[in-house]
C-alpha cells in the first residue's frame, strides 16, 4: 500500500432532486383544461386527461423520490474507484434497484430480485437501453444504506454502497460511493490476515479510516477518492468482508489519528524489516509523525530475505534496465549495521537512498527505489555480499565491514533484506506481533499506532 471530495454526513444522506418533471406535466393539464371541446370529442379527450393525469403523477414520483440515507455513525460518502468498462456489462441487487440522471433525478425503480444490463449508447449511460445522461447513479431499492441488502453486484463482485457510472471518452468509469465504515469493511481482511489479535485488526481499522480521510480531503474536485489497490490501499467490497475484521471496523467506528487538528497520512506497509523510516529519507517530504522507530515484526516470508546471483546475472539485470557499467568492479555502499544508522547514502532504518556501481565502461549512481525495481526486491533495504554468506539480521554487527569488491568472472552475489514495502508507518506484521505479545490488553491498538506514529491524537469524529 502507499499512501475524495470530504463529503459531510448531511451530503451523503440526501441528494438533490429537480421537480421539473412535476411543472412541465402541470401545464399540460392546464392546455387540457382551458381547451373547448365538443361532446364527443369531450368522451375521447377524458380519456387522453386521465391518461395525462397518470403521467403526471409517475413524473412527480420520479422528481421527489429520494435516495438511500447514509446513517450519520456510518461516516462520510467515500468514492472509490472500481475500473472502468468499454462495453455492457451486468448489475443486479437482491433488494431491486433504483436509477437517478446526471441531474440527480429520480428516472426508474426495477423491483427485487432484478439484474440490468449498463451500457453505451449514443454517448450517454444506458440501462436496459434506456439512456440516462453522462452520469448514473445506481443504488439498491432501500431506504437507507445501512440496510443489509444495500448492495450491488458488479460482473461478480458485490459492493455496499451506490454505483455511479459516468462517460469518460469512449468507455464508462466506474465508482462505488459507500459510506466510510462500510469501505473500511472492505479494507482491513485484504490489509490485514483476519486471524490476526483483534487489537492490530483495530489497528489496520484505524490506520485504513485515518489514511482514507486524508486522501479524500486531498481530492477535492476529482471524481473518486481512492483506487481499490496498493496505489492507495487494497479494497475488495463486500465479498472480502470477515466476522473478524468488521468486529474490529465497529469496536473502533469513528476513530481516526490526527496531528496538529487533521488526518494523518496514515502510511503502512508490510514489514519494517527491523526498523521502518523517516518520511524525508524516502519520497523527500517531511512529516513529524512518520519516523523510523523499531520494528518487531517477525514473519519467515517477510522479515528476511536473501536472493542469489552471479555477477553477470547482476550485470545483465543492469543493463536490461539501461544502466550498463560493463564489466563491475565494486558497489560504492556504506554496509548496513545495527539500527538507527546515519549514512549519506542510507536511512535511519538502513534503507537504501542511492549505491554507485563502478564498472569498466563508466561509474553510475542508482537510487534505491531503482534497484529495488530492477532487482524485482520487496524493499530497499539490503545488502550486497560478493563471495560471502550473508548474517541473519541486519542487525548482527555493530561495526561490519563492506564485501561489495568483485574479483572474477564467477563471482557470486548475495543480496540480503529485509522487510516488504516502503518502511514508512506502520508495519502489518510488526503491529499483529506486538498484540501477540501483549495478549488482552485493552485498547493496545493504540499503543501500537502511537508506536508507529509519533506525536498523534485520537478522534472520533462521528
Amino acid at each position: 500500500m502507499l499512501s475524495a471530495i470530504a463529503i459531510g454526513p448531511a451530503q451523503a444522506a440526501v441528494i438533490s432532486v429537480t421537480k421539473e418533471g412535476s411543472t412541465v406535466s402541470s401545464s399540460k393539464e392546464n392546455v387540457i383544461k382551458s381547451t373547448v371541446i365538443s361532446s364527443a370529442e369531450r368522451k375521447t379527450d377524458s380519456k387522453t386527461a386521465a391518461v395525462t393525469k397518470n403521467d403526471t403523477a409517475k413524473e412527480s414520483r420520479r422528481g421527489k423520490e429520494a435516495p438511500a440515507t447514509v446513517p450519520r455513525e456510518l461516516g462520510p460518502a467515500v468514492r472509490v474507484l472500481i475500473g472502468s468498462r468499454a462495453g455492457a456489462f451486468p448489475l443486479s441487487s437482491p433488494a431491486g434497484i433504483r436509477v437517478f440522471d446526471e441531474t440527480h433525478t429520480y428516472r426508474k425503480e426495477l423491483k427485487k430480485p432484478v439484474s440490468v444490463t449498463v451500457s453505451l449508447s449514443g454517448g450517454q449511460v444506458a440501462i436496459n437501453g434506456k439512456k440516462m445522461g453522462h452520469v448514473a447513479y445506481i443504488e439498491p431499492a432501500v431506504s437507507s444504506l445501512d440496510d443489509s441488502r444495500a448492495a450491488v453486484n458488479v460482473n461478480g463482485t458485490w459492493y455496499r454502497g451506490r454505483l455511479v457510472v459516468s462517460v469518460v471518452g469512449s468507455s464508462m468509469r466506474l465508482v462505488n460511493e459507500v459510506p466510510m465504515e462500510h469501505y473500511i469493511y472492505g479494507v482491513v481482511p485484504k490489509e490485514a490476515v483476519p486471524t490476526w489479535p483483534a487489537e492490530a485488526l483495530k489497528a489496520q481499522a484505524v490506520a485504513a479510516r485515518t489514511y482514507a480521510m486524508y486522501t479524500m480531503a486531498a481530492a477535492k474536485g476529482d471524481s473518486y477518492d481512492l483506487e481499490p489497490t496498493v496505489a492507495h490501499q487494497v479494497y475488495g467490497g463486500k465479498g472480502a468482508e470477515f466476522a473478524a475484521t468488521t468486529a474490529a471496523v465497529d469496536a473502533t467506528r469513528g476513530i481516526v489519528m490526527t496531528y496538529g487538528g487533521a488526518p494523518i497520512q496514515a502510511l503502512f506497509h508490510a514489514d519494517g524489516g527491523g526498523y521502518t523510516e523517516d518520511s524525508v529519507h524516502v519520497w523527500g517530504g517531511h512529516e513529524p509523525y512518520l519516523k523510523g522507530v523499531k520494528d518487531y515484526a517477525h514473519n519467515s516470508d517477510t522479515s528476511a530475505w536473501t536472493v542469489r546471483l552471479t555477477r553477470a546475472q547482476l550485470e545483465s539485470k543492469l543493463r536490461a534496465a539501461g544502466k550498463d557499467v560493463g564489466t563491475l568492479k565494486e558497489i560504492k555502499l556504506s554496509p548496513l549495521r545495527k539500527r538507527p544508522m546515519n549514512e549519506s547514502d542510507r536511512g535511519v532504518s538502513g534503507r537504501i537512498k542511492s549505491a554507485v556501481f563502478v564498472g569498466s565502461k563508466r561509474t553510475l549512481t542508482i537510487s534505491g527505489d531503482s534497484l529495488m525495481k530492477l532487482l524485482g526486491l520487496k524493499s530497499t533495504l539490503f545488502d550486497f555480499y560478493v563471495n560471502i554468506r550473508p548474517p541473519a539480521t541486519a542487525d548482527s554487527f555493530k561495526k561490519p565491514k563492506a564485501y561489495h569488491r568483485f574479483k572474477k568472472a564467477n563471482d557470486i552475489v548475495f543480496i540480503r533484506g529485509y522487510g516488504w514495502g516502503h518502511g514508512l508507518g506502520m508495519s502489518q506484521w510488526g503491529a499483529a506481533a506486538m498484540a501477540q505479545k501483549a495478549g488482552n490488553a485493552k485498547e493496545y491498538y493504540k499503543t501500537i499506532l502511537g508506536h508507529y506514529y509519533a506525536g498523534i491524537t485520537f478522534d472520533k469524529q462521528y
